[in-house]
């Protein structure tokens, strides 16, 4: 059974109009947290903010194709992991968990 805070935030995606742009924020295994900021015209993926208390960043990011259900989001979300697990895994290198 799905969570109903998950469903209202994944309906919200179900839209007529695709959407270009978003944000959000996206949680690592280990319980951290970073925002993400996505357009389908900006750059592939590159630093807002940098990492802070209880959040190791924020980070902008293209999704290639228009929102407009939730297919559309895991599809996205499936091309952008790597490089959000490759940042995630690179800080946690370099300054220990949050």
């Amino acid at each position: 059974m799905q969570d109903p805070e998950l469903q209202t935030l994944l309906q919200q995606y179900e839209c007529e109009e695709p959407q270009t742009e978003g944000d959000g924020f996206v949680l690592a295994p280990d319980g951290s947290r970073a925002g993400i900021a996505w357009a389908t015209d900006t750059p592939d993926f590159y630093e807002i903010c940098a990492p802070s208390e209880g959040r190791w960043g924020v980070y902008g990011m293209c999704f290639e194709r228009p929102v407009s259900c939730v297919e559309d989001l895991v599809f996205n979300f499936r091309a952008v992991l790597p490089k959000l697990q490759r940042k995630h895994a690179s800080l946690q290198a370099d300054h220990g968990p949050n």
